[in-house]
């Protein structure tokens, strides 16, 4: 990826080698039935997901040639000299998830006039898994004592991983929510009993859920991934001057060195799960035979 300002640009984006594997089993069932002036439903809806996936995209480099160095972005380029490069290993990642939903809803005709349809469903908000435990949290008290991980004790400090004390989340990024509990409800209303006029009114809360493409941006920080910015450098030997030399290859290890200039990625230990509330109101009115207007 080069960018030159002023000049030309060459690959960037997605124009790097990939593969994204996903397999969705989805189980669902549901259950309907009428007792006198009820029509209940249940059921269950249930998905599991597994994504493998491997990404290139900041492997090789993404160096900018800006124009700070020599005042103009060719010359730059031309001089080699760098004004931005970022730099990461190859992406690795194994995600696993798991939904489950339970509802129960009633559509009761009350009468004539009216008739009134309740339900609820439980969204319990379970978050992603990496199967190779790569994933952190940030510990703001750990941060402001000094304190680094006992799993990585080159981290920087305020960093913790699966297997620390603190780490509560096993290989997720954060908690689960399990007392998700989404109510929805509906009037359908004849307001004169003559089946011309009618009153709708709804509402109700919907989660969701986020993509198993979650956590990619966690697969290029350190120690797995190490996303490195490095300014002003040199394009034959970017390097040179960088404490310990070329980061890559990357090595794991429980005392591997964690890079300065490093970007990082997390996801809040106490993150909740996306909802929203919907509600609506209509009026329809029937006119001679055959027409009908609608205000909502």
């Amino acid at each position: 990826n080069l960018s030159i300002t002023g000049g030309f640009n060459l690959g960037g984006g997605g124009n790097t080698p990939a593969e994204y594997d996903y397999t969705m089993v989805q189980l669902s069932d549901s259950v309907d039935m009428i007792r006198g002036p009820h029509q209940i439903a249940f059921g269950v809806d249930f998905i599991h997901g597994n994504a493998v996936y491997y990404n290139t995209q900041y492997s090789n480099g993404q160096f900018a040639f800006d124009g700070s160095q020599t005042g103009f972005g060719l010359l730059d380029f031309l001089l080699g000299r760098v004004a931005t490069l970022q730099q990461g290993a190859d992406v690795n990642r194994h995600e696993r998830s798991t939904y489950i939903g339970l509802f129960a809803q009633d559509t009761w005709k009350v009468n004539r006039r009216l008739t009134v349809n309740a339900g609820l469903r439980w969204d319990p908000f379970l978050p992603i898994n990496n199967q190779n435990n790569q994933v952190l949290q940030f510990n703001a008290a750990n941060f402001a004592a000094g304190k680094v991980s006992s799993v990585f004790t080159s981290a920087p400090a305020g960093l913790i991983f699966p297997g620390d004390s603190q780490y509560t989340d096993g290989n997720s990024e954060t908690s689960r929510h399990m007392g998700n509990f989404a109510p929805r409800i509906g009037l359908v209303v004849d307001p004169r009993g003559q089946g011309k006029e009618t009153i709708r009114v709804g509402y109700g809360v919907f989660f969701d859920s986020p993509p198993m493409f979650d956590y990619v941006r966690i697969g290029s920080v350190s120690p797995w991934g190490t996303l490195v910015t490095l300014n002003s450098v040199q394009f034959s030997n970017p390097y040179a001057n960088y404490t310990g030399g070329n980061p890559f290859p990357v090595k794991v290890s429980p005392t591997e060195s964690f890079p300065t200039q490093a970007t990082y990625w997390e996801e809040p230990a106490k993150s909740y799960p996306t909802y929203m509330q919907q509600w609506n109101i209509s009026f329809q009115k029937q006119f001679f035979t055959s027409f009908l207007a609608t205000i909502s």
